[in-house]
């Protein structure tokens, strides 16, 4: 069959050629009209290079200057991709104020007559430095290309954007020889992204977005005030400020989409701290503002991602005698209300905070892991019955609830308070998508080892990423440690880049009559996390 394909096409060939002077030329300009017509398809495209930002208390105009270098010599390939003459860009830069936006950056692209338009930031933090880039179709008005990584040193921004041209190419024209790549190793460390700080007390945060335009919202709470930011140019920039009641206790905050109208809720646990009543409270975004949809909820919240039925939302309400009653409840949104819809008995000791529930095992059943009351984990059959429990305590949190204790044998009047510390969250996801389920935890090394019942030393504290075998939960890999307390993680595309990363807030100093608080928050991206063990 080979060779008969070969001798067709072979006399379909020498047929084709004519036999008289018009048919030859004929022939002639059909094969130079074809020539030239794939001349053209292969004419190199044009990119705008656009001077990065640079985020600095220092002047570090030599390091902006060395990016657009490095940029305009990586790109540079004749046949394939020529960006736009250097003197052209800056004269078209003049009429334009202050920083360029990516709708700007396109429309100058397309005055320009280029392909594609490139622009960044570079924020620098003492000698650390992070990297943020990316490369838009002028076309489409799509990013083809998004980069961040985070570096430890200001050295580092050669290596950023080498991996920056190197994806460029990648995406543009095809992989190029491995050897010619870093190594994954050597991305792990630029897997690691920190915000700026930020002077107070985070106590926790979440993912979403609140406000229907498909970007997410990073989303945290202090004591009593919310906080609402959006990632730009390597940093996240304040989209609005909620301030509480001097009475209120914020313990924690979740967004999620529960009532489906296209913009994420922001659901916020509140203790009267006068009285110790559960006064919750739902914000939405009307358009200009947060305005309050929902407000005095008797529920404590928590939103569960549950693997096979996303994110719901879960209400506990108080005891009679205890902070929290044994049952909890899945809450819809059901005309103006949120609505219990299914009950959950929880086994003794277990409530909504540190709570997941998963296929664990990886063997098709649910089951429910949970933090005991000294922060073991376990993990339960639907009946309630342990099957484990690890051998050594793990989460740790510095956020707390406090319960008279039984004073019927004491003889003093003076109230006696108990601190009941809430849980980390746990994370059950299939996070590197090799088909078997991780679980994510946070875990804070507390110095006091829990033997203070009323205080928490915590130094430094890491995630985890934990993984069934026969024996039980083992580690899988593990972050580098932070100094500091790490308060709350979400798991969520914090930075709309398409991919989800692990992000923590971690509070490095609190407040005190010496100085103000001091937090910030991480990210790791999961394709590069991780210390192999």
């Amino acid at each position: 069959m080979k060779k008969h394909r070969q001798y067709i096409t072979s006399n379909v060939q020498m047929n084709f050629i004519p036999q008289n002077f018009w048919g030859i030329l004929i022939y002639f300009v059909f094969i130079s009209v074809g020539f030239f017509g794939i001349a053209s398809a292969e004419k190199p495209a044009s990119v705008l290079i656009l001077p990065f930002n640079v985020h600095s208390d220092q002047d570090l105009s030599f390091l902006r200057t060395g990016i657009e270098d490095m940029l305009y010599s990586r790109l540079s390939m004749e046949s394939k991709l020529i960006p736009l003459n250097r003197k052209k860009t800056r004269q078209a830069l003049k009429d334009l104020p202050g920083l360029v936006s990516d709708e700007t950056a396109v429309v100058l692209a397309g005055k320009l007559q280029a392909d594609y338009v490139l622009l960044g930031s570079l924020t620098v933090f003492g000698e650390t430095v992070s990297t943020d880039a990316r490369l838009i179709d002028v076309q489409t008005k799509l990013p083809l290309v998004v980069f961040h990584k985070f570096g430890e040193n200001r050295g580092e921004v050669v290596r950023h954007i080498d991996l920056f041209t190197l994806q460029i190419e990648d995406k543009l024209f095809g992989r190029r020889d491995d050897t010619a790549r870093p190594s994954v190793e050597s991305e792990k460390k630029a897997s690691l992204w920190r915000s700026q700080n930020f002077e107070v007390e985070i106590i926790g945060l979440s993912v979403g977005d609140v406000d229907g335009d498909h970007r997410k919202e990073t989303v945290f709470i202090s004591e009593n005030r919310i906080y609402v930011y959006r990632y730009a140019d390597g940093r996240l920039e304040s989209i609005g400020e909620i301030s509480g009641q001097q009475t209120d206790k914020f313990i924690g905050v979740d967004v999620a989409g529960i009532n489906n109208n296209g913009k994420a809720e922001i659901f916020i646990t509140n203790v009267q701290t006068r009285l110790g009543r559960v006064r919750s409270f739902v914000l939405e975004w009307n358009g200009s503002t947060f305005i309050r949809i929902k407000d005095n909820i008797i529920f404590y919240f928590r939103v569960l991602n549950i693997p096979g039925q996303g994110k719901v939302l879960m209400g506990q309400k108080r005891g009679v005698d205890k902070i929290f009653a044994s049952v909890a409840f899945e809450l819809q949104w059901s005309g103006d209300e949120y609505k219990p819809v299914k009950e959950h008995v929880l086994p003794k000791h277990v409530n909504i905070y540190g709570l997941a529930l998963g296929d664990v095992k990886n063997n098709g059943q649910k089951m429910i892991l949970a933090y005991t009351l000294y922060d073991y984990l376990m993990l339960l059959d639907k009946s309630g019955r342990e099957e484990w429990k690890s051998g050594k305590p793990g989460g740790g949190s510095a956020t707390y609830l406090e319960v008279e204790e039984d004073s019927r044998s004491k003889i003093s009047d003076v109230k006696e308070m108990t601190r009941i510390y809430l849980h980390q969250r746990i994370h059950i996801a299939d996070i590197d998508n090799d088909g078997k389920t991780d679980v994510i935890v946070v875990n804070n090394h507390d110095k006091a080892r829990r033997l203070l019942g009323r205080t928490r030393l915590f130094s430094y504290g890491l995630i985890e990423c934990l993984a069934w075998d026969s024996f039980g939960l083992s580690q899988k890999w593990k972050t580098r440690e932070l100094d500091g307390y790490l308060s709350d993680s979400a798991i969520g595309d914090f930075n709309n880049d398409g991919q989800n990363e692990i992000l923590v807030s971690v509070v490095a100093e609190k407040g005190s009559s010496f100085g103000k608080p001091k937090s910030f928050i991480v990210s790791w991206d999961l394709a590069l996390i991780g210390e192999p063990q």
